[in-house]
């Protein structure tokens, strides 16, 4: 019996582009944030080229040598407030396929979890991942939430598992960006991608072999369980 073939026991969630739409959240606020420093919005295209790792490397990479450091500095820490204040209400921020797909592995009993590069620290708020998925309609179906800030890896290093008991061959990792897709294949897990934009970038950077373990999705309710 191949991985594909063995019962599915333990899916592990991508959190930002997967189960929020942080994309749209992101672009939210920095409409707000970015004029009250003289600075214009760049365009949706140069958003999403940047719109990756923590916060300081997406907005940092976005506005360049635009801003200083200590402008930087204080565009994220306004960010950050705005931030707090308009995820009072998380369930208005996740996808519909996502939440469905949740709903249907606590169904079938198969246990969730968590893994994001996102902090969960104190200057998050309402936008930290375990206060997100605590005031959410999925507290009750995901098991455990690991932060990028809880320990010395982060995604991709399989490491961040450490002491998580699984079973690569009957686990599923969700996600929507090549970190997913590698993560997977640090861990020997097979991968489901959510393409929720044109393309999915930087897949070239997967090793030979990737397309056999992952399956690129437009929608989660693609997904068989």
């Amino acid at each position: 019996m191949t991985n594909s073939e063995l019962p599915l026991q333990k899916i592990v969630w991508d959190l930002d582009g997967t189960i929020v739409d942080s994309f749209s959240i992101h672009e939210a606020i920095l409409e707000q944030v970015l004029p009250v420093h003289d600075l214009e919005l760049p365009p949706r295209e140069e958003l999403l080229a940047h719109f990756h790792g923590q916060l300081h490397e997406s907005i940092g990479g976005l506005l360049g040598a635009r801003v200083s450091e200590a402008q930087l500095q204080q565009i994220i820490k306004d960010f950050l407030v705005v931030d707090d204040a308009y995820i009072t209400h998380p369930d208005d921020h996740f996808f519909r396929d996502a939440v469905d797909l949740a709903n249907r592995a606590y169904a079938q009993g198969i246990e969730q979890l968590v893994v994001t590069n996102r902090a969960h620290g104190v200057d998050r708020g309402n936008a930290s991942p375990r206060t997100m998925l605590q005031n959410s309609a999925l507290r009750h179906m995901i098991n455990r939430v690991i932060c990028g800030d809880e320990g010395e890896h982060r995604k991709p290093a399989a490491a961040v598992l450490q002491g998580v008991d699984f079973d690569p061959g009957t686990t599923l990792v969700v996600g929507d960006q090549f970190v997913d897709a590698r993560f997977a294949c640090n861990l020997g897990a097979r991968a489901v991608l959510v393409c929720r934009h044109d393309a999915i970038p930087h897949l070239e950077q997967l090793p030979e072999g990737w397309q056999a373990s992952v399956q690129i999705v437009h929608s989660l309710d693609e997904v068989q369980l």
